[in-house]
This record gives structure tokens, C-alpha cells and sequence, in this order.
């Protein structure tokens, strides 16, 4: 199989089985909201504060949520036997890890998205006239490049028994640059301005090598 129809049949069988997670979507959805509760009783911040501390508050809880989901991403696989038979089909390796990635975007968009929700609902921010788009925007690139090493990262962890605790040791810093492109640029567009500049190149710069480091190097890991 090619990569693509590799990619696009394991992200369909991902998705196909979204209503199966339900449950553990909820419980990522109430960490992070969680994590926004204590923030805002650590802060209790005014309504002028808000304004600074949102862009921040929203991403630390979804990177941190996102994180619990990241980490199941290659559970099914992580089984020996599993493992063995899909290496003797003829599905691309590297098209698995891509489906991978962009089912792990897919799930941090939306747990990034229900962030966002639940932070506008409990700091309700004085916002004048928010760029709704441009956020969207910014939630998916963001979501792009947490997918992508999240699916690097699990394939090199898949199998192990302390998985759960080396994917975040490897994520959380590999992930800096990241989320200082998009807090910046998620500051911007919630003040009304348009998504561009300078930290949005940095953002896709880092969102292409990660996919390229995704399809590489965690096929070689998946393989090994």
C-alpha cells in the first residue's frame, strides 16, 4: 500500500472508532478544565488581567490534556502480536505514523477546542472584538504539530511499560517552541488582530519538521 492510502485507512479506522472513546475524551475534557479552575482560583485574576493570562491558561491546560490522550495514541499496536502482523502486511510504514499524527491533531483540536470553550465560559474575558477564525486557525496548527510528535514520540515508546511516563518527558520539551509561536499568535488574534507574522512561520517550520520527523524517524522506530 502507499503511503497515503496507508494514512488515510488507519486515520479512518481511528476516527471510526471515536464513539468507542467517548468516555475517555470526557474525562481529557474535565482535566482540562480542571487545570482552568486552578488557574483561576491561583490567579483570580481582574477582567484587564484576563485579557493577558487567557492565551496562556488556555494552552497549558490543552497541552497538558492533550497530552493524557497523546499517550494512547499506539496502545492497540503496542501489543506484541498485533505488532507482528501489521508489519508483515504491506501497509507503509511511514503511512501509519502519518495516520497517527493526524488522528492526534484531530483529537488535540478538539480538546484544544473545548479548552477554549470552557475559558471563555469561566474568565469570561472582555475581548472587543475577537478574531473567531484566525483562533481556529491557530488551534489547528498548534493541534498539527502536538499530533505529530505525539505519534513520533508514542511509536518509540509503543510497547515499553514505562511509556506512559517517557512520552511526556519527551514531549513537553520538544514542544517549547511550539507553544511559544502559538500563545503569541492566540494573544494576537483575541485582540482582534490577523494571524500572520513572524512567529506564524515558525509555528508551520516546526509543524512540517515534525511531520517529516513523524513519517522518519517513527517509522524506523516502529520498524525497530
Amino acid at each position: 500500500m502507499t503511503i497515503w492510502r496507508t494514512t488515510c485507512a488507519l486515520y479512518r479506522r481511528e476516527a471510526g472508532m471515536i464513539r468507542r472513546r467517548r468516555g475517555p475524551l470526557a474525562g481529557i475534557l474535565l482535566f482540562a478544565i480542571a487545570l482552568l479552575l486552578i488557574g483561576q482560583v491561583a490567579f483570580d485574576p481582574n477582567p484587564t488581567e484576563t485579557i493577558a493570562l487567557i492565551p496562556g491558561l488556555i494552552w497549558w491546560a490543552g497541552l497538558m490534556a492533550s497530552g493524557l490522550g497523546l499517550a494512547r495514541l499506539w496502545d492497540a499496536e503496542g501489543d506484541a502480536a498485533l505488532r507482528d502482523a501489521l508489519l508483515a502486511t504491506s501497509a507503509d510504514r511511514g503511512g501509519m505514523v502519518l495516520g497517527k499524527a493526524l488522528w492526534g491533531a484531530t483529537l488535540s483540536f478538539l480538546v484544544l477546542g473545548g479548552t477554549t470553550v470552557a475559558a471563555f465560559f469561566f474568565f469570561n474575558p472582555l475581548f472587543q472584538s475577537p478574531n473567531l477564525g484566525g483562533l481556529l486557525l491557530v488551534l489547528a496548527v498548534g493541534a498539527l504539530g502536538l499530533g505529530a510528535l505525539g505519534a513520533l514520540f508514542g511509536a518509540v515508546a509503543a510497547g515499553l511499560p514505562t511509556r506512559d511516563l517517557l512520552l511526556p518527558l519527551l514531549l513537553y520539551p520538544a514542544v517549547v517552541p511550539l507553544l511559544l509561536g502559538v500563545v503569541s499568535l492566540t494573544a494576537e488574534v483575541l485582540d482582534g488582530g490577523g494571524i500572520g507574522g513572524s512567529w506564524l512561520k515558525v509555528v508551520l517550520v516546526f509543524d512540517f519538521v515534525a511531520l517529516l520527523a513523524a513519517v522518519g524517524l517513527g517509522e524506523a522506530a516502529w520498524e525497530g
